[in-house]
C-alpha cells in the first residue's frame, strides 16, 4: 500500500507506527511524506529514504494545490492521513482519501491545543478521533475514536496526557492501516462508505482486529509505562 502522510510536526507517532507496521505487516507499505516546514519528520524521512517534500507556502489553498500535484507525481496512493496544524482546502481532499487524526474525542475541543483543551476544562476523558477531511474545522465524517477515562492526578500532568495522546494516534492509524490492508484483499469494500464493515462495530473502542498491532501497542505502554488499551 502507498500511504500519503501531511505533517508539520515532530511525526513520533508515524515514526512508531511505521516501525510497528514495517515489523508485523504481512504487506509491503511504502510512505510519501509531505510537510510545510522544517520539522522532525522531514529530517527523519531524510535520514531513512522515505520520499519527502518541503513545500513552503503561506496560504492553505497554494499549499493544498501543490501537495495534491507532488502526491499526484507519487501516483497510485491510497490513503493520505494528516499531522497537520493547517487546514487544507478541497484542491487536496477531493483528489485523496485524506484522514485526519485529531487528539480529542470530537466533537469536543476542536482546532489546536486539543490536548491543553481538555485539561485545562478539567475534563474527565482523554480521546482521539480519526475522520475524513473536508471543508469544515475537525468537522468530518468520523471514523473511529478512542478515549481513556482519567484520573484527577493526569489533570495536572501534561507529560502524561501527551503520553496518552501519543499512543491513542498510534492506535488510531494502526487499527485504519488494519482496516486499509483487509480492504486491499477485498476490493469492493471502502472504508469510507457508511455501509463499510468497520461501521458496524462502535465508533467508540472498537477491537483491533490485527492481534499483531494490538500487541505492539500494549508493548509500547509498557515501554513509555502508561496504561491506555487493556
Amino acid at each position: 500500500m502507498r500511504i500519503g502522510i501531511v505533517s508539520s510536526s515532530g511525526g513520533s507517532a508515524f515514526k512508531s507506527v511505521k516501525e510497528i507496521i514495517d515489523r508485523l505487516s504481512h504487506l509491503k507499505h511504502t510512505f510519501f511524506v509531505v510537510v510545510d516546514r522544517e520539522c522532525g519528520i522531514y529530517s527523519y524521512c531524510l535520514q531513512h529514504g522515505i520520499e519527502v517534500k518541503k513545500i513552503i507556502c503561506a496560504s492553505n489553498k497554494g499549499f493544498s494545490q501543490q501537495a495534491a500535484k507532488q502526491f499526484e507525481n507519487w501516483t497510485n496512493i491510497n490513503v493520505v492521513f494528516l499531522f497537520f496544524t493547517r487546514l487544507v482546502t478541497d484542491d487536496l481532499f477531493s483528489k485523496f482519501r485524506l484522514i485526519n487524526i485529531h487528539p480529542s474525542l470530537l466533537p469536543e475541543f476542536k482546532g489546536f491545543n486539543a490536548v491543553e483543551q481538555a485539561l485545562k476544562t478539567k475534563s474527565r476523558v482523554l480521546g482521539a478521533t480519526a475522520h475524513i477531511v473536508d471543508e469544515s474545522m475537525d468537522g468530518g465524517h468520523i471514523l473511529v475514536q478512542t478515549s481513556k477515562n482519567i484520573s484527577s492526578d493526569i489533570l495536572n500532568d501534561v507529560l502524561k496526557a501527551n503520553k496518552i495522546s501519543y499512543i491513542q494516534k498510534i492506535w488510531l492509524m494502526l487499527f485504519l492501516v488494519d482496516l486499509l490492508e483487509r480492504e486491499n484483499e477485498d476490493e469492493h469494500e471502502d472504508i469510507f462508505s457508511p455501509n463499510a464493515k468497520h461501521q458496524k462495530f462502535p465508533l467508540l473502542n472498537p477491537v483491533m482486529h490485527n492481534k499483531h498491532y494490538a500487541d505492539a501497542i500494549l508493548s509500547l505502554q509498557e515501554s513509555e509505562n502508561i496504561t491506555v488499551f487493556e
